[in-house]
């Protein structure tokens, strides 16, 4: 699996549509794979908000989404803080 995000560059891809939406990325993503099914992205994002529930709301649908359309499962997203 693992091989298959490399190959499609699939943190590029979540980077690329959280940055349509505004947010700002420090640009680096890490991977916990505990089978097919139960998969973790940890994103590293500055000066986020991870106590407000819409922000992390928005975030998860669009891994969702780019997860969905390039035949994934569900990542379950995790947030790193980088603060400047």
């Amino acid at each position: 699996m693992m091989d298959q995000i490399i190959e499609l560059d699939f943190s590029n891809l979540v980077f690329k549509e959280l940055q349509k939406q505004g947010y700002d990325l420090h640009e680096s993503a890490g991977y916990q794979l505990i089978s097919e099914e139960k998969q973790v992205i940890t994103l590293s994002m500055y000066d986020i908000d991870i106590y407000d529930d819409k922000v992390l709301h928005d975030i998860q649908q669009i891994v969702d989404r780019v997860s969905n359309e390039n035949g994934f499962y569900p990542f379950h997203v995790e947030i790193h803080v980088i603060h400047r």
